[in-house]
């Protein structure tokens, strides 16, 4: 019996990528316009630093899987992607920013959770404007 027998496809995909994810591993935004890197590794989520304005943000267990759950709940597929529209502003944020957010006080998060989902191979993102994403069809 695997580790993953009883989890959800959306557990499973939070467990790849919590157990691959290496300090100091660095990712393009969606828009490709910038990089982040992962400053620190926990038990129920990690930290990036943005190459911005070198902040930090703390991205949980809990934001990976409801990321990967909106994605999986609107069938985004390639032929219908989803678009990302991440905004700071909850009001103009789209629903996929914030359901990744886990509500109106949090930072804009799926901005550093899409493009890790893309290198462990469980989305795709098309950097074009407007930015969206899907989900590849692949067993985790």
């Amino acid at each position: 019996m695997t580790a993953h027998a009883h989890s959800t496809p959306a557990q499973q995909v939070a467990s790849d990528v919590m157990n691959g994810l290496v300090v100091g591993g660095e990712f393009p935004t969606p828009s490709n316009r910038a990089q982040f890197r992962v400053s620190q590794i926990g038990a129920d989520g990690y930290e990036i630093t943005t190459g911005a304005n070198d902040s930090t943000l703390r991205i949980t267990r809990r934001n990976i899987e409801d990321t990967y759950l909106f994605l999986q709940a609107h069938s985004a597929t390639a032929n219908a992607p989803i678009e990302i529209g991440s905004d700071n502003p909850w009001a103009t944020a789209s629903p996929l920013c914030r359901v990744a957010r886990g509500g109106p006080n949090r930072p804009r998060i799926v901005t550093y959770i899409l493009p890790i989902l893309a290198a462990f191979g469980h989305v795709e993102i098309s950097a074009e404007s407007p930015n969206t994403v899907w989900i590849v069809d692949r067993k985790v």
